[in-house]
């Protein structure tokens, strides 16, 4: 069982020479089996080396991401939330919390962690840890990942991190170019992250050279009452957006609003 394999683990360690090392948690994949172990064995494996928590296995998946296929225990999945948080909370996957794996009940479908927690528990006590979590790193782009991966829980993101509205990503993107990119219809949620600072409507998205009103014009995700309304805040940007939104191509066209 868990524990007596811990108990050998714990004996190879203390041979001369040591027959388990540090190294040997990540590169076999330790903590993907240690999973279905107790929680003992997982904070022992995580102490040793916290890095493996981002560890991916032969089918790109990391430790958290099994819980699923072998019987979701929250309690587990917020442990490793939480050490992966405190490990690394500049992790593009925000404390694995939006480590993406596939779905074991439609193919080709991705799934993230969030998903599997709001399928094992109540979303509103999951919100709460999460924000309880989440909210001492001020500067993780929670908002950015939720437009990303979770689009139905932005309103829920804006409530509990409103900060995240002002925030840059690791690109310097601002939530409104990512919103419009994804094609994020027009909606509360689009009004409030493009009201919050009308000034960033004046921004190119540093990914595609594009203006707001550009990015809301792409074809095949244009969304006429978004790009009307984005031409009215600021009529100066339309020559210069249709001239320059992007440095090369002629991706953009002129559109009748």
């Amino acid at each position: 069982n868990g524990v007596d394999g811990l108990e050998v683990i714990k004996v190879l360690m203390k041979m001369e020479p040591p027959l388990f090392s540090k190294d040997d948690v990540c590169k076999n994949n330790i903590l993907h089996v240690a999973i279905v172990d107790d929680m003992k064995a997982l904070k022992f494996y995580i102490d040793l080396d916290p890095s493996c928590l981002f560890k991916k296995d032969s089918s790109r998946s990391e430790p958290i991401s099994l819980l699923e296929q072998f019987g979701a225990c929250v309690d587990i999945q917020q442990y490793l939330l939480k050490r992966a948080l405190e490990y690394d909370p500049q992790h593009h996957s925000i404390g694995t919390l939006f480590a993406t794996y596939p779905s074991e009940r439609e193919s080709r479908k991705m799934r993230t962690v969030l998903d599997a927690l709001f399928d094992y528990d109540d979303e509103d006590e999951i919100w709460n840890f999460i924000e309880k979590e989440v909210s001492p790193y001020k500067d993780l782009p929670i908002l950015h990942r939720i437009i990303e991966y979770a689009p139905d829980h932005i309103n829920e993101v804006m409530k509990r991190f409103p900060h995240s509205l002002f925030l840059r990503d690791e690109n310097n993107r601002l939530p409104v170019h990512l919103a419009l990119q994804k094609g994020l219809k027009w909606s509360t949620e689009l009004v409030a992250i493009m009201n919050v600072n009308m000034s960033h409507l004046n921004e190119k998205d540093p990914v595609t050279g594009y203006y707001p009103f550009a990015l809301a014009a792409e074809e095949p995700r244009s969304d006429l009452r978004t790009i009307n309304y984005l031409l009215r805040m600021h009529p100066g940007l339309i020559e210069s957006g249709i001239d320059d939104s992007k440095p090369t191509g002629n991706k953009f066209k002129r559109r009748r609003i």
